[in-house]
């Protein structure tokens, strides 16, 4: 750290010396090593003595900075001894200080001050602008919770809920999904499942629920674990990250599981039980039946080994269809299917 400063000489003066003259009572000190050596070692660099009428010191307000609204910004410089030194916000009345050639300023909004100062009758002028910015949003809470629906056609949900403060240039939020695999590795690519607006408040809670009936990863295997977070974009195009919330769905969980999805030639129907299968399409006509007495047999492009009935899609035309799972137990159950 640089100490500078200005001593006017009386006349008469042989020796200039830096250092320490209070006792250890009287030193304010603060310990930033617990064990070794106790001390400061200072160096002294360039030192020369100038007639002050030969070389006029002009006021120094600091560098122009940038800080976020509550923190504190130093204007000025360390150096002392000057004879007279006015500070005042620029286009304002008044002095907010006479004695420091620097000091600690925290504003609230955009603020520029000024320094006038004299050093041995000469006067000059210095100013410094102070932005203030305002504070980054910040995410304090995010959950995501699986919500399975009383509906034994549907799978469930995913809600989402989080809280923010601090929302003043966010536009709006994407809500983004991920799969992962039953070892627990996330997958790297998110999809954007959502977007909500901002309320633009500085305190903001926020749900969204996200109906995954039919969109599940597939296969599921053993089960599936689906990641989740929240993405701020500001109106500026800046995005800000929440933490990463997983949701492990079980093999029991899932009603229905359809891969692959979209589908171009085949598609694989997993479901425990299964009694009838139907595939209705957006007219509402069942396009496709396979009932109990030929879901075991092998035929017409039909297989079904270990709960999973495989379809020949080649018969159908392009487009969106719902698949109908009736099982043993009279439980009707659903998932969409894009043939492509």
């Amino acid at each position: 750290m640089r100490v500078s400063g200005i001593f006017k000489a009386q006349g008469g003066e042989q020796y200039l010396t830096l250092g320490n003259f209070k006792d250890d009572v009287n030193t304010a000190f603060a310990i930033v090593r617990p064990t070794g050596y106790y001390g400061a070692v200072y160096y002294g660099d360039d030192v020369a003595v100038y007639a002050l009428d030969s070389m006029p010191l002009k006021a120094d307000a600091g560098r122009d900075t940038t800080i976020h609204i509550g923190d504190s910004a130093f204007i000025g410089s360390l150096t002392n001894g000057i004879d007279s030194i006015k500070w005042q916000v620029l286009n304002a009345n008044g002095t907010i200080d006479s004695i420091r050639s620097g000091f600690w300023v925290h504003p609230t909004i955009n603020t520029c001050y000024v320094l006038i100062q004299t050093v041995n009758g000469f006067t000059s002028s210095d100013t410094v602008c102070v932005n203030v910015l305002p504070l980054p949003l910040k995410f304090i809470s995010f959950t995501a919770q699986l919500q399975p629906t009383p509906n034994p056609s549907k799978e469930g949900n995913v809600k989402l809920d989080w809280v923010t403060v601090n929302e003043i240039n966010v536009s709006y939020f994407y809500v983004q999904r991920s799969s992962g695999n039953p070892a627990g590795q996330q997958g790297r690519d998110f999809q954007i499942i959502g977007k909500v607006n901002a309320n633009g408040a500085n305190y903001n809670e926020y749900s969204f629920i996200y109906d995954f009936n039919g969109l599940l990863p597939s296969p599921l295997g053993e089960g599936v674990r689906l990641y989740y977070r929240i993405v701020s974009v500001d109106k500026d195009g800046k995005t800000n990250f929440s933490e990463v919330k997983q949701i492990s769905i079980s093999k029991e969980q899932v009603a229905i599981s359809i891969y692959p999805n979209p589908t171009k030639d085949v598609v694989n129907i997993r479901c425990k039980g299964m009694k009838e299968v139907r595939v209705i399409n957006q007219l509402g006509q069942v396009v496709y039946k396979e009932i109990a007495s030929s879901l075991a047999m092998t035929g017409s492009g039909t297989n079904l080994r270990n709960d999973v009935l495989t379809i020949n899609t080649k018969q159908f035309t392009k487009g969106l269809y719902i698949v109908q799972v009736t099982t043993t137990n009279g439980e009707v159950k659903t998932q969409k299917l894009i043939v492509e």
